[in-house]
């Protein structure tokens, strides 16, 4: 693939690298990022959001594609059958909104068909605030810091933040 896109000649830079190394080494570097049909290779979003939010520079956007997860699971997202994860709405706006990453749009999409049925899936969009929340040691300090979080622009009954709730 890489090979091919080369060829285009339409980018600056192509690099082959593990995702999470590879942001890793570019603080604060890049404008934007778009992963398409790459978030279903991770389950756990953590990672890969602190990740994306330090490479990225502060009003930085980053569009990512999510297999779509309706069924309830307790972490959040779930191993399908055929290898890949599916993500709940819920989750993704949390992972994005806890290291600094405002989702401004989340929609459901249909991005692939897979044995000729459709995929149902998230497109969402995030910008990088100025800076990242860190994680709380005990509840009651994260919901002090409520108020001063980023807000999700998405909508609220996706939004597990307090201050999108009350909107």
């Amino acid at each position: 693939m890489l090979r091919h896109a080369a060829a285009g000649k339409g980018y600056d830079e192509l690099h082959q690298a593990e995702l999470g190394a590879f942001l890793a080494q570019r603080r604060a570097d890049l404008d934007a990022v778009v992963a398409a049909d790459v978030m279903s290779y991770f389950g756990e979003l953590d990672g890969v959001m602190q990740a994306l939010a330090t490479a990225l520079r502060p009003g930085g956007v980053v569009v990512l594609t999510f297999e779509a997860l309706d069924e309830p699971a307790a972490a959040g997202f779930a191993l399908r059958s055929h290898g890949r994860y599916a993500h709940q709405a819920a989750y993704v706006c949390a992972a994005a909104l806890h290291h600094g990453l405002v989702v401004q749009r989340l929609a459901r999409e249909v991005l692939r068909s897979e044995l000729g049925r459709p995929i149902a899936s998230w497109a969402a969009r995030h910008r990088r605030t100025g800076g990242t929340m860190r994680a709380a040691p005990r509840r009651r300090a994260w919901a002090s810091r409520a108020a001063r979080a980023p807000r999700c622009a998405a909508p609220s009954a996706w939004c597990p933040s307090p201050a999108c709730r009350r909107r």
